[in-house]
């Protein structure tokens, strides 16, 4: 069984940006995330469940970050992770047809993070679970819906047949792996957007890439549309 935890950052239809992505792992491997935090120190730990995508951000010392930051990144190393990300360009999906409101723009990135975290388990041939962030009851039950929905019909590349359910939704101080998925889509989001972080690295090999040019763009991180790449500050492939 692989686990999935997926959490968002930035506003639906109130930033250039809506990134949704996270991290997978192998059910067996899940305590080695409570070591992450037992690791640090109890004014660092304040800052790894925090919510990092929160703008503006909260404000801490420079020396809690870099704390933080050195210790989580580097026991990813050790854990064996596959992060999955997607960026929706809103300001090019706010025009298609489709999106009606700006909370579809939710629907569209979960819908790709689905079908690439199906596509990896097919490729593992193993069942999986997704834990989404909190949401409120209304939002959690039309996600659920459309996940049912999804789950009749498939997307157009996929029938997420390997995925078990959507979990109840998890709030990052509650949750090791929804912690460590903020801080996935932070560092992504913080790099290709803004071109300035260094902690993409620790990522970057974990991705699923394409079986031919060996590229993250369009497996590991899915860019929507993908002509809204050139926006970026950073390619995909670029560490």
């Amino acid at each position: 069984m692989k686990l999935g935890y997926f959490d968002e950052a930035f506003t639906e239809g109130a930033d250039d940006w809506f990134l949704f992505g996270g991290l997978v792992i192998e059910e067996s491997r899940w305590r080695i995330i409570e070591r992450i935090e037992e690791s640090l120190s109890d004014e660092a730990r304040e800052v790894f469940n925090d919510d990092l995508t929160e703008i503006p951000k909260p404000h801490y010392d420079n020396n809690l970050r870099s704390e933080a930051s050195e210790t989580i990144y580097g026991h990813l190393d050790f854990l064996g992770f596959t992060p999955i990300v997607a960026l929706v360009d809103q300001t090019e999906a706010l025009r298609w047809n489709k999106v009606e409101e700006p909370s579809d723009i939710y629907n569209i990135a979960f819908s790709n993070v689905v079908e690439r975290f199906q596509m990896y388990l097919q490729k593992k041939n193993d069942p999986g679970i997704m834990f989404i962030d909190e949401r409120d009851d209304k939002s959690f039950k039309d996600l659920r819906e459309y996940h049912y929905e999804i789950k009749e019909q498939g997307t157009d590349y996929v029938d997420p047949e390997n995925i078990v359910g959507v979990a109840a939704p998890l709030r990052d101080d509650k949750s090791n792996g929804m912690a460590l998925a903020d801080w996935m889509v932070s560092a992504t989001g913080t790099h290709l957007i803004r071109g300035n972080s260094d902690y993409y690295r620790h990522l970057y090999d974990n991705f699923d890439r394409h079986p031919r040019t060996d590229e993250v763009k369009g497996v590991g991180v899915k860019v929507i549309p993908e002509r809204s790449i050139g926006k970026l500050e950073k390619h995909p492939d670029e560490v």
